[in-house]
């Protein structure tokens, strides 16, 4: 069975929806733009360099989210797994704003974990066959230690907002 774009692009944008109502319950400023999905390789590769998962308001940065169908706690500590993928190399790579973290969703138990960029020094890479999407890809992976309690997401972006807002 092909490999449902528009599906997995969807699906990926209810997550971030999740996340910013998370965040902005945390009173963070921030939102979840509305899905743009590309019709063709053109608009694809535009989405890819500017695509934005989460804004936060008043600041430069922005949030990647990434699902994952892992199952884990929203404690790092108990991370049952020595390391974890962040994204593909050519999309953290090509993006025009990086993200200042990442947050990993799991979708058996609904947790979040955070990865700021700040640890992008330690991350290591690795090629993967994606069986969904029937490719082989080079991903970039973080190890277990530097994953974040969500709260220390939100202490840092409290203390930005607030300085700005």
């Amino acid at each position: 069975m092909p490999y449902d774009y528009i599906k997995a692009f969807t699906d990926g944008h209810s997550y971030n929806k999740r996340v910013a109502e998370y965040l902005q319950s945390r009173e963070i400023k921030c939102h979840a733009p509305e899905l743009q999905i590309a019709q063709n390789s053109a608009e694809r590769r535009h989405l890819t360099l500017t695509e934005k998962d989460i804004v936060l308001e008043g600041l430069p940065h922005i949030l990647e989210v990434k699902s994952s169908s892992r199952e884990f706690t929203d404690d790092p500590a108990d991370f049952p797994f020595a390391d974890t993928i962040v994204d593909t190399v050519s999309s953290f790579e090509d993006k025009i704003l990086k993200p200042c973290a990442y947050i990993l969703v799991s979708k058996v138990t609904s947790a979040m974990l955070a990865i700021g960029v700040s640890s992008y020094e330690r991350w290591s890479k690795r090629t993967f066959f994606d069986r969904q999407q029937q490719l082989t890809d080079d991903f970039y992976l973080v190890n277990k230690a530097d994953l974040r309690h969500m709260d220390d997401l939100v202490e840092y972006l409290l203390q930005r907002q607030s300085r700005i807002l």
